[in-house]
């Protein structure tokens, strides 16, 4: 991704402004999670907002992460037979549909490897696995097709989608969000419960980042973050960290993986500094985190597919 020097990340004052909001007492009186949406998304959709050679890169807000059913009883079997994941051969995500479909020519419909961003409403696979992480970066890469002729039954569909194509997305931040710790709280006792919090946080990240990987077998590393209300981490989560989907699913006897992974990247989030939203610390956070991001996808995306032809 050659490109000119990024410069340091600083928090704008829209930033700041809707950390105060969130904090806020009087707007926020029952301290919810969700207030502190917004100052993550804009702060993501900020250290991110340059050109990006191959692709595009947006914060997204508790984007719906799915995992097949038909994918998911492939991993129940290997699990259930003691095969690791990596020796499952045979899918990938060339399985969407890159041909022709009549009149909508509508090539997006999830494939059995799909991780799919769709509602609640638009899934009709009952049996999936889903879950909604609060926060993701999502990488997009498309090219722009030629346009069909002006009677052409494809033309709507190409119309629509600007004439673009996307072949490509994957997520290369997953993150957990939880309450701010109590705003009266001081000392040791404010710092336990921002411990414990985060400590929640990464119990459901663990999952994401699982779920992430069995439906995406050539995403290799993501930046997993967990913040309590202001107060964040991340770090860098491998996908030999975390077990399979289908390990944390069903807890065999003697065998409790989640737990071993969550150990695992608690020991690292304790290695990394825990900063304050929009504070000096936080803004230094995100420029590293962001050329770690950028060394993923220099370095980490050569197993995807190569783009179609337009």
């Amino acid at each position: 991704m050659a490109q000119a020097p990024l410069q340091a990340f600083m928090s704008s004052w829209r930033i700041k402004d809707n950390i105060a909001h969130a904090y806020s007492t009087y707007f926020n009186p029952r301290n919810l999670e969700a207030y502190w949406y917004p100052p993550y998304i804009l702060t993501i959709s900020d250290v991110f907002d340059f050109v990006v050679p191959n692709g595009s890169l947006s914060a997204v807000q508790q984007f719906y992460l799915y995992l097949a059913s038909q994918r998911l009883a492939m991993l129940r079997h290997w699990r259930a037979i003691g095969h690791a994941l990596n020796d499952v051969d045979g899918w990938s995500d060339d399985e969407n549909n890159d041909g022709e479909q009549g009149e909508d020519d509508d090539e997006d419909g999830p494939g059995v490897a799909d991780v799919s961003i769709q509602t609640d409403a638009t899934v009709p696979d009952a049996d999936a696995a889903n879950s909604f992480p609060d926060i993701m970066l999502l990488h997009i890469q498309a090219i722009i097709r030629p346009p069909p002729a002006l009677d052409a039954p494809q033309r709507v569909g190409w119309h629509r989608r600007h004439g673009e194509r996307v072949y490509h997305k994957c997520f290369p931040i997953i993150g957990e969000l939880k309450r701010s710790p109590s705003r009266g709280l001081r000392g040791a006792e404010h710092d336990a419960q921002c411990k414990l919090l985060l400590n929640n946080a990464l119990h459901d990240l663990v999952v994401y980042v699982a779920m992430y990987f069995d439906g995406d077998p050539h995403a290799q590393v993501v930046i997993g973050v967990v913040g309590a209300g202001p107060w964040w981490q991340w770090v860098e989560i491998q996908r030999g960290d975390v077990p399979s989907y289908a390990a944390i699913e069903v807890r065999h006897k003697g065998s409790n993986e989640k737990a071993d992974a969550v150990a695992l990247l608690k020991a690292r989030f304790n290695g990394r500094p825990l900063v304050y939203l929009g504070h000096e610390d936080s803004d230094q956070e995100w420029t590293a985190l962001r050329a770690a991001v950028v060394h993923i996808l220099d370095h980490e995306h050569a197993s995807y597919r190569d783009p179609p032809e337009p």
